[in-house]
């Protein structure tokens, strides 16, 4: 084990395995100092120093969240996909309108790190933003909008109040019966966006199951 300071100047050394030791030293320190230097390491020649600067600053949380948004607005590409996983392992609601934004990135891997961070965020107030990623040209995105939408799905079937879907939570209704009521609210809101996610989880080969049987329709 090295000291704080020393890890930080190791991020900087030409050789890699010096670099990983650096973070490695770094895992489970929250203090704000390692904050940039993690930025600066996410920008690194090597996926695997990128993937392990993130994966700690996500681990920080909330105190390092600024200066990923900071960064996040300001980076492109390879650069920007790599804050932006770091910031959605932040989960922070800050972060919801700059994923927003994203949604419609020119990097393919930020769109899809964006759409499943809105998910996870249960940021149902972005369901029609969170829905265009069903029209993405790349397979990956697709995906990870269906799981998306999947997570608002159970999150608004756990948590919501005033609603009939509470009542047969309280088991007065079938799953079924709750999958009905969901699927209606939400079709009522957003009735061409819904048909269509309809449409694709039954016809297309990034189905996913478990949303199916939350939304057909019987």
């Amino acid at each position: 084990m090295v000291g704080i300071d020393e890890a930080i100047s190791m991020l900087k050394d030409e050789d890699v395995s010096v670099r990983k030791e650096a973070l490695k030293n770094l895992e489970n320190v929250k203090e704000d100092s390692i904050i940039e230097p993690l930025i600066e390491a996410c920008k690194d020649e090597k996926s695997v120093i990128r993937f392990a600067a993130a994966d700690i600053l996500g681990e920080i949380g909330d105190s390092a969240v600024d200066k990923l948004i900071e960064n996040f607005v300001k980076e492109s590409g390879s650069n920007k996909r790599f804050i932006a996983f770091a910031l959605k392992r932040a989960n922070n609601p800050k972060s919801i309108e700059y994923f927003a934004d994203a949604v419609e990135d020119e990097d393919f891997g930020v769109r899809k790190i964006a759409v499943r961070a809105l998910g996870e965020l249960n940021a149902a107030n972005k369901i029609d933003i969170i829905a265009k990623g069903l029209e993405d040209v790349d397979w990956g995105v697709r995906s990870e909008t269906v799981q998306a939408l999947g997570d608002l799905a159970t999150e608004y079937l756990f948590k919501s109040s005033d609603d009939p879907i509470q009542t047969s939570l309280n088991g007065q209704y079938g799953d079924d019966d709750a999958s009905r009521a969901f699927y209606r609210k939400y079709k009522a809101t957003s009735s061409y966006i819904w048909q269509q996610i309809i449409f694709k989880w039954k016809q297309r080969d990034y189905i996913n199951r478990k949303l199916i049987r939350l939304f057909a329709v019987y």
